[in-house]
């Protein structure tokens, strides 16, 4: 049986991975933006004019956003949306499924790197983990189709 890291080091070669970080780590800051302005999803959804369960959808890193729309989010937050390009090695590590004890640990690495903590459970980081891993055998799956 392949170990966590295995996986993880495997899903980070396909595009699928990115994609699916890039729609988490939205979640997360907007997760953190509710909260730091203690709002929860219903008040957002009635400030968007629009419904909790796209909020939810976006919190649970199940909506594909488009930049309009994450800018519509932003906005309702009163806030800014950023989109940046670093470093593929430049990451943060939100948790530890390895070992759910260091947990603790990973979120004070996440501190001292960024000056806030965006803690996501074990459940969550692995289902993004499995979305990306089943997106990229997907495709693969529909490339060996097409060149049969």
């Amino acid at each position: 049986m392949r170990s966590f890291k295995q996986m993880l080091l495997e899903a980070k070669q396909g595009l699928a991975y990115w994609v699916e970080k890039a729609k988490l780590d939205f979640s997360v800051s907007l997760d953190t933006a509710l909260r730091a302005q203690g709002m929860n999803q219903k008040q957002l959804a009635a400030k968007m004019g629009t419904s909790q369960a796209y909020i939810s959808q976006v919190l649970s890193a199940d909506k594909n956003m488009t930049i309009e729309q994450m800018v519509k989010i932003s906005r309702a937050l009163d806030s800014e949306l950023s989109i940046k390009i670093n470093p593929a090695n430049n990451y943060i590590r939100y948790a530890n499924l390895d070992n759910p004890a260091n947990d603790m640990a990973a979120n004070a690495t996440v501190t001292a790197t960024t000056g806030t903590i965006s803690k996501i459970d074990s459940a969550r980081l692995k289902r993004f983990i499995d979305t990306a891993n089943n997106s990229a055998h997907e495709k693969e799956t529909e490339l060996l189709q097409a060149t049969a």
